[in-house]
């Protein structure tokens, strides 16, 4: 099954949605998270003793914040992907991210090469947009107070013709 790791976010982009709810080019995600690890063909076999071992590590970690948003679209050149960034995370959030790749890799399943880059997908984007958009989307400023993440949650993503299913099949909470 496809599965992945990520830290849910509360929907704090309501009024940027509201603004470009127009546009007919952004199919808006419905549910905002932080993707921590991605496992394309995840055995279910494996689900309680990777949930044992990412309970031994993630009870040692305090919840992690993230602040100071910026809008971006990805890749630069085509961009397929509307997403949030943030100019400061919380430098544990990087230490937890490579504990669950070596939990990941110890059960033999190949995790991502990327450097992780924290970031929440708003919309993907269908065709090119015009310099009209990109450039008033860029003059957009995000307002958000420091966000907290404190709940690590054990996603089945289930692709369906009209975008991909998430069912939480287990969570942590963080420093707990």
């Amino acid at each position: 099954m496809r599965a992945f790791l990520a830290f849910p976010v509360e929907n704090i982009f309501g009024k940027l949605r509201k603004r470009y709810d127009y546009e007919k080019k952004l199919k808006w995600v419905n549910r905002y998270h932080i993707t921590l690890q991605f496992m394309k063909d995840f055995d279910e076999n494996d689900l309680v003793e990777i949930s044992d071992e990412i309970n031994k590590i993630i009870k040692k970690y305090p919840p992690f914040f993230i602040k100071d948003p910026i809008i971006e679209l990805v890749p630069e050149k085509r961009p397929k992907i509307l997403w949030v960034r943030f100019r400061e995370v919380d430098e544990m959030i990087f230490q937890l991210e490579k504990k669950i790749k070596i939990i990941l890799r110890d059960f033999g399943y190949r995790t991502e090469k990327r450097v992780f880059k924290p970031h929440i997908t708003l919309a993907r984007i269908r065709g090119k947009p015009t310099d009209e958009f990109i450039k008033k989307l860029f003059l957009e400023k995000v307002k958000t107070e420091n966000i907290y993440l404190n709940k690590l949650v054990f996603y089945q993503s289930i692709l369906k013709p009209t975008g991909a299913r998430h069912i939480p099949i287990g969570f942590w909470r963080v420093g707990e």
